[in-house]
């Protein structure tokens, strides 16, 4: 049976440029979907069980500016998914707001090494 976390991103703005990195280490089947209620931006699927770390996605674009901008993270376990989230902002020599950045660590099981999903999504108000 598949867990679901969602994860809401609502630091970013409409034509903010979003760069993206996700990996696993986990043994379980998955799947990561960013999206907002208009687009979808990628789905990365974790079709092996190796444990070696396995890169998913990365890629980048600009957001449309649809509402509730979010990941959904879907791992196949029994356990219900944890998470380590970290987010910031990113701020010019001036200390004005230039974009944000957002880390997710997910734990699908017991042992606590939250590498079982990792997520990285960052954006900025111009690209260059």
């Amino acid at each position: 049976m598949a867990k679901t976390a969602m994860l809401f991103l609502q630091n970013f703005k409409k034509n903010d440029y979003m760069c993206w990195h996700v990996c696993s280490q986990c043994y379980n089947l998955g799947s990561v979907v960013f999206r907002d209620d208009n687009t979808t931006y990628f789905k990365a699927e974790k079709k092996s069980h190796s444990t070696d770390v396995q890169h998913l996605a990365q890629g980048s674009a600009y957001y449309t500016g649809g509402t509730n901008l979010r990941l959904e993270i879907s791992i196949e376990t029994s356990s219900n998914l944890q998470t380590s989230n970290a987010s910031d902002a990113i701020l010019d020599s001036k200390s004005r707001n230039v974009g944000f950045v957002y880390d997710y660590c997910i734990e699908d099981s017991t042992d606590d090494d939250f590498n079982d999903i990792y997520v990285n999504v960052v954006a900025w108000k111009n690209k260059g």
